[in-house]
């Protein structure tokens, strides 16, 4: 029975930053030490109740430190959110002034048959970090993946704007600057149905592709399997979100230009629906929404009821 509690008293001092507790344990004593000193008559009463308290404290860091924070997350956060609202309703109705506390907040509770008064709103704080910390876990992969969209079009851009500075557009006497236009423009024109259909092709050869890579063990062989379903979708004229964050600001870069715009129109291409609107509603939106169908559902659930649904 020692050796359990030796164990677990040096196994918590390990969980524990020790610089970090000892910091706290100093200045807790110090600032009881200040109040002692600051207010009349505070009394040795108080004095021994706020070093129980400083003393339950670093008790509680250790116990804290030996918690896994995910199960308290994931059972109990709902409980404490309950009964800590219930609590601080029962103290804003039934809770004492402090009276003779250093205190004017209605803030105290006092505990029918003991006689101590606690403070509930400590609590209360702790369950709502406790219930932010569990919404905000569960939308990580969320926040994750928009982080990562917003990157891949910052990136894309910046891309067009080396391609701007650096004159790439007026190549073959402006040529690559008309293609470029009728692409883009070509893209937007697309319909809500037809975008988010093809946006659904692309994905799904883009994930096997990236499935078949998987399989390969050398470098030549993960290329050789990304290449043929990657030049498949691009030959096959399917859309992708990401790449159309290149094509697409690209060409409304290049129509910006008036002497590249002179030479697409007299190419016959129409500009009139080329817009930063049009990008992000015909074509944008759907494209990314078919690019989520097409590898989560044609791929990743496809694959998970193969070999995972019996499992499950």
């Amino acid at each position: 029975m020692v050796e359990k509690i030796k164990f677990f008293l040096v196994d918590a001092l390990r969980r524990v930053d020790p610089i970090l507790l000892a910091c706290t344990t100093v200045l807790s004593l110090v600032s009881l030490l200040t109040v002692y000193g600051a207010v009349d008559n505070f009394g040795m009463s108080k004095l021994r109740m706020q070093f129980a308290m400083t003393v339950a404290g670093v008790a509680l860091t250790f116990v804290v430190a030996n918690l896994d924070y995910h199960v308290i997350l994931d059972r109990l956060w709902a409980v404490m959110l309950i009964f800590s609202v219930g609590i601080l309703g029962v103290t804003l109705v039934a809770g004492d002034t402090g009276a003779g506390m250093e205190t004017a907040n209605k803030s105290w509770l006092t505990i029918p048959g003991i006689g101590i008064a606690i403070q509930p709103s400590e609590f209360v704080k702790i369950t709502f970090i406790c219930t932010f910390a569990k919404h905000l876990s569960s939308v990580r992969a969320t926040i994750n993946r928009f982080r990562s969209i917003v990157g891949l079009g910052l990136h894309a851009l910046l891309i067009v704007g080396l391609a701007a500075a650096g004159g790439q557009w007026g190549l073959f006497s402006g040529q690559l600057a008309v293609t470029t236009i009728k692409v883009a423009a070509t893209k937007v024109g697309l319909s809500f149905p037809a975008a988010f259909c093809l946006g659904i092709c692309c994905n799904f050869l883009v994930c096997i592709a990236v499935w078949i890579s998987f399989a390969a063990d050398s470098v030549s062989g993960k290329l050789a399997g990304l290449f043929f379903p990657i030049m498949l979708f691009v030959l096959s004229g399917f859309e992708h979100s990401v790449a159309n964050m290149y094509y697409i600001p690209a060409g409304l870069a290049a129509a910006a230009n008036p002497g590249f715009a002179a030479q697409a129109a007299a190419a016959g291409v129409d500009m009139s629906g080329l817009t930063w609107g049009a990008f992000f509603l015909r074509n944008l939106l759907p494209v990314t929404l078919g690019n989520i169908v097409g590898g989560s559902v044609l791929v990743g659930c496809v694959y998970w009821y193969c070999y995972l649904r019996k499992n499950k």
